[in-house]
């Protein structure tokens, strides 16, 4: 009795993941979802295949595990060893994730934490089912391994991150000569990024070989971006053009080869900061010849900076004339 009991709670539960999931995807394709913190929707951004597509992998899995739960029990000689193969995989996998969020980025998405509890509750209620506690010790161990891989390696920065993330190559040309290389993040709906590039469409700076990287992965932004790509080399300085670009109320849709390299060069823009642990805008990363970095956040600070320096780019003009 307790077997056939064990057995209808782990296909419930194995189901009811499914389902859960399986909503999930069907709000993400509606541009909702249960999950509504911040916290979710950053975590989302480093996914490198994009979050949806994990919520859907994540929906098939559960169906995949109710399906080879019930022949399981149907036909034992040939497929007793799947669930617990599906499982042990599935708990490597998701604690590699949850590794990756306590100890590289630090936030916490709770659709994650509530997927990871729910395999836990089906691991121990498996291994119940089968009388089998080492079942329950195996899962422990698959999920550590992956939760402490995450931990124990230090995430450099991307291969090529300011190359990749750059939306922009106006000034390439003179890349060597300047004498400074500055490197904006910001996102095209970010109230504070539009105050210092107000700043410096009014304020342009001299001898900077400027770098920018949106972080902006919706539909309007990447339109917004897109034009900002087209009329950036026709405008002397870049910033006016990119302040025009944010004001447009119906850009023009990008074409999906377009939206797909703007959502790549966000990705990498989002990894960058996680790896320095930095999760706020604007974020201004200024490098001398030298290659001394020097990062700077938040609107006030930025512009606080680029205004000394600005004054004295213009004494030493005055100084010399």
């Amino acid at each position: 009795m307790r077997g056939r009991r064990s057995f209808f709670i782990l296909l419930g539960l194995a189901l009811t993941g499914a389902v859960f999931l399986t909503i999930e995807t069907y709000l993400n394709l509606h541009g909702s979802s249960l999950c509504k913190t911040s916290s979710c929707e950053a975590v989302g951004h480093y996914i490198r295949f994009g979050e949806a597509t994990l919520v859907k992998g994540g929906a098939a899995f559960f169906w995949l595990l109710a399906t080879a739960v019930f022949f399981a029990r149907r036909y034992p000689a040939a497929l007793t060893w799947l669930p617990s193969t599906l499982l042990f995989a599935a708990l490597a996998f998701d604690g590699n994730i949850i590794g990756f969020q306590v100890f590289t980025i630090k936030r916490f998405c709770l659709l994650c934490f509530s997927v990871a509890a729910a395999l836990g509750v089906i691991t121990v209620t498996y291994g119940v089912y089968r009388n089998r506690k080492e079942i329950i010790i195996a899962g422990l161990i698959a999920w550590a391994g992956g939760f402490a891989g995450s931990g124990i390696v230090e995430m450099p920065e991307p291969t090529g991150a300011y190359d990749s993330m750059v939306i922009t190559r106006q000034e390439a040309a003179a890349a060597g000569r300047a004498a400074l290389t500055m490197t904006l993040i910001f996102s095209m709906n970010c109230p504070h990024c539009e105050k210092v590039v107000a700043y410096l469409a009014e304020h342009p700076l001299d001898n900077v070989n400027w770098r920018l990287a949106a972080i902006d992965l919706d539909e309007k932004s990447l339109g917004r971006l897109d034009s900002f790509l087209r009329e950036a080399p026709k405008d002397e300085n870049i910033f006016s053009a990119l302040e025009k670009a944010k004001k447009l109320k119906t850009p023009p849709k990008p074409t999906i080869a377009k939206a797909r390299l703007l959502t790549r060069r966000a990705r990498k823009a989002l990894t960058f900061m996680g790896n320095l642990g930095i999760t706020g805008i604007p974020l201004l990363i200024i490098e001398d010849a030298g290659n001394e970095r020097t990062i700077l956040s938040g609107d006030a600070s930025i512009i606080k900076a680029l205004q000394k320096r600005h004054d004295g780019n213009r004494a030493a003009k005055e100084k010399r004339a």
